[in-house]
């Protein structure tokens, strides 16, 4: 989260979801959610191993690696990682100070949170304010839930946006299509076709640029911070 090297969108795909239990339509206790999107990196399951891996299995992104990369073996809570093996002995990372922008996210969610279920027509206000016609009835990876969370963490978004697309085609060269993508903090697999990703991809850059997305995105963020 808050990632700002652009050289990661060029490899890992990122995606934006609306919390599992919405799309369903079922908001009746605010304490359920921790916010009504849900951003995280994804990669396809059909992956044996992290797309950033050259043939000899060496990170090709080492030296700008995510966050989450440079604090494993341990986990955003401070936890050692249960996938690693050999835990605290090769675990050279202390327990991680909260950045910045988890505790602006934090108060972006909550202003979000307050407005869909404390509000009167709380779905169509949080639409209108997100231009986005059903934000809930995706899950469309980019969106504009995910702008304003790359507005947030200070990247070029369209830089990003277009390193996104160099990452599908990486994907595809390898001969993917089908892929499933897990949607983080739920049990839930969405399945995905690299190709429908792309036109979604497309189609918000093609928003951006011809219904000013970006700034009128950005006044929002102003605004609520």
């Amino acid at each position: 989260m808050g990632e700002k090297e652009l050289k990661i969108f060029e490899y890992l795909l990122i995606g934006s979801f609306p919390d599992p239990t919405l799309i369903t339509g079922v908001k009746k206790d605010i304490k359920r959610f921790r916010r009504p999107f849900i951003v995280e990196w994804t990669l396809p399951i059909e992956i044996s191993s992290c797309p950033a891996y050259t043939k000899d299995k060496l990170c090709e992104i080492y030296k700008k690696r995510p966050f989450t990369c440079r604090m494993f073996p341990r986990t955003h809570t401070g936890e050692i990682h249960p996938f690693c093996p050999m835990g605290e002995s090769v675990c050279t990372v202390k327990r991680w100070k909260e950045p910045i922008f988890t505790r602006r996210l934090a108060k972006l969610d909550a202003f979000l949170m307050n407005m869909l279920f404390l509000k009167k027509d709380g779905e169509r206000l949080l639409a209108e304010l997100l231009y986005e016609e059903n934000p809930f009835r995706g899950p469309a990876l980019y969106n504009s839930y995910l702008i304003l969370v790359l507005i947030l963490a200070k990247v070029d978004v369209k830089t990003a946006l277009l390193n996104q697309r160099i990452a599908i085609k990486r994907l595809k060269s390898q001969g993917l299509e089908d892929v499933n993508f897990y949607i983080p903090d739920s049990d839930n697999i969405m399945p995905a076709k690299l190709s429908g990703i792309e036109i979604n991809l497309d189609y918000l850059l093609f928003r951006i640029e011809r219904e000013q997305l970006l700034e009128k995105l950005t006044t929002i963020i102003r605004e609520i911070l």
